[in-house]
């Protein structure tokens, strides 16, 4: 458990002109780099909810800690147990500090966190109800009043960091709030350490509709914290059709991976395709494909095993506005790719993708049966 500690413990500090505390006891966030993540992480602040921050803390800690962590005190009514506000003392603590040493990467977690305290403040300042309450006016705009899944108080099913209100609302904040800086980044760096995160991973729950594409969410928060409105919703995309094309080698045909786009604008899009597995609660992207600026992917099965094998696996796409930086993401689209050259649609998918899966040809289909399936990599 992290033990809140003295100012004058940490040895590097950097106080921000809204008088925000900045520590750090690794020289890795030394008092000038500590500066450069206020810079980084300054659009994030957006109202008088920056009041309740007392102080941001980047440490060495790694030991069984996540990213980060949002630590507030909130004020209730003695009469009816109903939050008033926050105290002005929150602190938001930012782990493995020795390891994660990108500006890039720990402000998506800073900024995930600040989502925290912006959602929890203007929540109970305005509606006086807690993030896991369903009767609130997010809630229902954000279309999961009645999911099954979701942890709402007093809940009888297990706690599930996935399906927690408030998480989910952090990650919003990032899409449709939080600071630019990272969010650019779809793909990981090759050296990236594991804990490296990108604006596609930061997303943890995925198996909801993307915010960007549900603009009453924004517009809830807009008026909330008496924000400027800037909407600009995306369209969330769906897979079309799959298609596959054989070559002169009879192990590589070409598969053609079609979605619909996530725009009606002549704005181009950053587009990346997603091939993975279920892991659990979450699913695990095992291949990413090249950046594009087309929701089309034509790619060879050399590049795609051994992601695109296996009885259960799902394609999806991910769509960058270069503007805005929204991000949106297509459902998952579950095939049994036992046989990758003869994918079958799974029944779970039949209903989302419309028109269903183009089936090959023939004549394709007697190209490919003549090829043994090729061995798993490993």
């Amino acid at each position: 458990m992290h033990e809140i500690k003295q100012d004058s413990t940490f040895p590097f500090q950097y106080s921000s002109p809204e008088g925000i505390l900045f520590v750090s006891d690794t020289p890795t966030w030394n008092h000038e780099k500590l500066k450069a993540l206020y810079q980084a992480f300054k659009p994030s602040i957006k109202g008088e909810e920056r009041k309740a921050l007392k102080r941001i803390v980047v440490t060495k800690e790694s030991v069984n800690m996540p990213l980060g962590a949002t630590i507030m005190r909130i004020n209730l009514d003695p009469k009816t147990g109903k939050p008033i506000n926050l105290l002005n003392d929150a602190e938001i603590v930012l782990f493995y500090g020795d390891q994660i040493t990108s500006i890039e990467t720990i402000n998506l977690t800073l900024s995930h966190e600040y989502g925290h305290l912006f959602t929890y403040y203007w929540m109970i300042l305005k509606e006086q109800k807690f993030p896991d309450d369903q009767k609130t006016k997010w809630a229902s705009h954000r279309g999961i009043q009645q999911h099954p899944d979701v942890r709402w108080r007093n809940s009888a099913l297990p706690n599930s960091h996935l399906w927690s209100p408030s998480e989910i609302m952090a990650d919003d904040f990032v899409i449709l709030f939080g600071s630019p800086v990272g969010k650019s980044k779809l793909v990981r760096d090759p050296q990236d350490f594991y804990y490296n995160s990108t604006y596609v991973s930061l997303i943890e729950n995925q198996s909801i509709p993307p915010v960007a594409s549900l603009p009453n969410v924004q517009t809830y928060w807009e008026s909330l914290a008496k924000l400027k409105p800037t909407l600009s919703s995306l369209l969330q995309p769906k897979m079309k059709s799959l298609g596959l094309s054989p070559t002169q080698d009879p192990y590589n045909p070409i598969y053609t991976f079609t979605f619909t786009p996530a725009t009606t604008s002549p704005q181009r899009l950053s587009y990346l395709m997603a091939i993975g597995q279920q892991g659990g609660e979450h699913h695990f992207n095992l291949y990413q494909s090249p950046i594009s600026s087309s929701p089309v992917f034509t790619l060879p099965h050399q590049d795609i095993q051994p992601a695109f094998y296996g009885s259960k696996v799902f394609v999806k796409v991910y769509a960058l506005h270069p503007l805005s930086q929204k991000i949106v993401y297509s459902e998952a689209v579950w095939f049994d790719a036992t046989n990758p050259f003869q994918p079958i649609l799974l029944q779970e998918s039949k209903k989302t993708v419309k028109p269903p899966v183009k089936r090959i040809s023939k004549k394709v289909a007697s190209k490919l049966k003549k090829a043994p399936i090729p061995p798993k990599k490993k």
